[in-house]
């Protein structure tokens, strides 16, 4: 945004923030031994069953270990450490199947020859190195994914295979949640939630601050800054006490944060942390010692640092409309019309949005080609200013939380979201979207 109040709202964020960023068989039934279910553990946990696979039995066909392989990767807690027992070492040693899960439909084994089973899948999801949900457009066609066996003096163990995680629809949708890793919009001092997908477990509550250590995913990357970076993952642990306390014990670096970055990275680690079932408190180590951070007691509470609420400032109780072009406050029994200018029939308004502090109004005019605005107590049209103006048609204007004015504009040749304030105005083009007839928009509560 190139408004004078988001490039200075900008550089205070940032000077308090570190950026860091034809034999064929189906595999539902296992083959290469029992799965085991034991007693669930960690509160994450409280209605799953635990899933322990069984490694490769003695004289297992190619196949069969194949199948096993498949089988162990749905163990859970989520682990591939018996997965791994189907494969050469040399092979378990080279597999990254972190870089890649894909949540499949169905999946069928298929021996194309004495070393080689292909996996045929039809893949619904596709998740990230970080968790990053995305549908697979493709699910409906198969793919082949190939293993290469070969003869050790365990058996058949597989020596080449792909740097992917496969799990079940069934298996992803008992084990896997969607959980909100929170960073600082880059242009105010206001959470902004990035969406991974993470398996349930006693590791869940590690796995949330690694994913805050390594900022922001790809779709939120520029937009969004943390207070402390990868460097401080050094053996990152976050064990959940009995008493609901999670201890995150971080590398050195983070005790050269400033108060000011103490206080904003603990907004991120609670709010971020709070999702976890069963959490009370969360207390910052560094070196087994705690941090220090200003305005907060040593385990800080899941309801602490209110005040960078994603969704804004506490809902307003008044509501606000129009009645013949006049600005009115609308509650349960009664319509009132605004006092002084707003609320007379100089306004003419054909739509209006309020401040949620109550400080100013805008609106687009009659003809909705003026986007106007003023103090919220404005005397007469003198108090008033128009912000931009449109050779076409301008909708929904709404203010976000830094204080800038959104509208639509729709003209005969594009559609576009002007953001303004009193000194600039900033076209952003819809895109693909402006051929999409867009009639509306709504601004999140995060910015």
């Amino acid at each position: 945004m190139t408004g004078h109040r988001a490039r200075v709202l900008a550089v205070t964020v940032a000077a308090a923030l570190a950026l860091v960023s034809s034999l064929a068989g189906c595999v539902t039934i296992p083959t290469s031994g029992p799965v085991e279910q034991v007693a669930p553990r960690g509160a994450d946990s409280d209605v799953l069953p635990q899933v322990t696979p069984s490694g490769p039995r003695e004289g297992a066909t190619a196949l069969q270990v194949s199948r096993g392989y498949v089988t162990a990767m749905r163990a859970f807690p989520v682990s591939t450490e018996v997965a791994q027992e189907f494969l050469t070492d040399e092979a378990a040693g080279g597999w990254a199947p972190g870089r890649r899960t894909i949540v499949y439909s169905s999946l069928t084994t298929v021996q194309r020859d004495r070393n080689t089973v292909e996996l045929r899948t039809r893949d619904a999801v596709a998740l990230s190195a970080r968790g990053t949900y995305r549908p697979d457009p493709g699910g409906r066609q198969e793919r082949v994914r190939s293993l290469r066996l070969q003869r050790t003096d365990q058996g058949w163990r597989i020596a080449a295979l792909p740097d992917v995680l496969l799990v079940s629809e069934g298996f992803f949708e008992q084990y896997y949640r969607p959980f909100d890793l929170y960073f600082f919009a880059a242009t105010a001092p206001a959470l902004v939630a990035d969406r991974v997908w993470l398996p349930l477990g006693d590791q869940l509550a590690t796995r949330l601050v690694q994913g805050l250590l390594a900022g922001p995913t790809r779709w939120l990357r520029g937009r969004a800054v943390t207070a402390l970076s990868a460097s401080a993952d050094v053996g990152v642990s976050v064990p959940l006490r009995a008493d609901g306390v999670a201890d995150v014990q971080l590398g050195q670096e983070a005790a050269g944060l400033s108060a000011t970055q103490r206080q904003l990275w603990s907004a991120q680690l609670v709010w971020t942390l709070r999702q976890v079932s069963g959490l009370e408190g969360v207390r910052v180590l560094v070196d087994g010692v705690p941090l220090e951070v200003p305005g907060a007691e040593p385990v800080q509470n899941v309801t602490a640092w209110a005040e960078y609420d994603p969704s804004g400032p506490s809902s307003r109780a008044l509501l606000f409309g129009l009645r013949s072009g006049r600005v009115v406050t609308v509650e349960s029994d009664s319509v009132t019309r605004l006092e002084r200018w707003w609320g007379s029939r100089d306004a003419g308004l054909a739509e209006v949005t309020v401040e949620r502090q109550l400080n100013r109004v805008a609106g687009t005019d009659s003809a909705r080609r003026r986007l106007l605005a003023g103090p919220y107590g404005a005397e007469s049209d003198r108090d008033v200013q128009t912000w931009y103006r449109s050779s076409g048609t301008l909708t929904d204007p709404q203010w976000d939380r830094t204080g800038q004015l959104w509208v639509l504009d729709r003209t005969s040749t594009e559609t576009s979201w002007v953001v303004t304030d009193d000194r600039d105005a900033e076209h952003i083009p819809a895109g693909r979207l402006g051929s999409a007839a867009t009639v509306g928009m709504a601004i999140s509560p995060d910015g």
